[in-house]
This record gives C-alpha cells, sequence and structure tokens, in this order.
C-alpha cells in the first residue's frame, strides 16, 4: 500500500510542478525558471547524500555505465521545460492527460518489448482497452 500511495503521490507532485512552472516562467523567463527547479530539487538530494555518506561512484562505474541510462536527468529536464511551457497553454488537466498518456504508451512499450531490463508483459486487449479510454478521458477534458 505504501508503494502505491507513494505513486499517487508522485503522480499529484508532477500535476504541482507542471502548475507551479508555469507560473515562474512569465515571471522569470523560462531558462532561470528551469534553473530554480533544478537547483531546489538537486540540493536536498546532495545533502541526504553527503549525509548518509552514500557512496560515489568510480570512474570504472561510470565508464561501464551504458548512454542509454544516462539520459534519465535529460528527461527530467525536458519534463520541466514542456511543463513551464505547456499547462498555461493547454490548462493543467490536458497538459497532464496527454503527460500521462506519452507516459502510458511509452510504458506500454517498455512492458511489451522489456526494454531496459524491465520484465516482459505482451500487449493484450485489456492494455489496449486502457489506453484509448485514457485517449479519450484526454479528448473528454479538451471539449
Amino acid at each position: 500500500m505504501g508503494y502505491v500511495l507513494m505513486a499517487f503521490a508522485a503522480g499529484a507532485a508532477v500535476a504541482l510542478q507542471g502548475v507551479i512552472n508555469s507560473q515562474l516562467r512569465p515571471m522569470w523567463g523560462l531558462v532561470p525558471a528551469v534553473v530554480l527547479n533544478m537547483v531546489v530539487s538537486s540540493v536536498p538530494i546532495l545533502l541526504y547524500w553527503v549525509v548518509q555518506g552514500a557512496p560515489t561512484p568510480s570512474r570504472a562505474q561510470l565508464a561501464e555505465t551504458p548512454p542509454i541510462l544516462w539520459i534519465g536527468g535529460l528527461c527530467g529536464l525536458f519534463i520541466v521545460i514542456s511543463g513551464a511551457l505547456v499547462f498555461t497553454r493547454l490548462g493543467a488537466t490536458t497538459a497532464l492527460g496527454l503527460i500521462l498518456a506519452g507516459q502510458f504508451v511509452v510504458a506500454a512499450l517498455v512492458d511489451h518489448y522489456g526494454w531496459l531490463g524491465m520484465p516482459q508483459q505482451s500487449f493484450n486487449v485489456s492494455r489496449a482497452a486502457g489506453l484509448l479510454l485514457l485517449g479519450l478521458a484526454v479528448w473528454l477534458f479538451r471539449r
């Protein structure tokens, strides 16, 4: 149950982050708003890292890391930039609905093909129906 609540809270955080960044953008400009977001998110995790005494990856570990695994940070940056731009233009519900739709489509592909080491879960009628219902929900929110 704890992971379910955490996932729900993460979804709420995505919605709030998009709204907040879309409000900062006209006040400060896109780049300063994104930098503030990245600094505010980086400082606490860096402090936690130092306080916990977590190990720092070695050069060898960094060199052995597959290049595809380095794009997570770029994905986060793209999410922040996109939220700052689209929430005010599309509205929070439509923007988040489209963000969720993108997440579900890519997640279904990742599951189906077992990309990036994820366990394979075949795409089936139930999953297709879920994607169609999500598309319908976005369409209804947009009306």
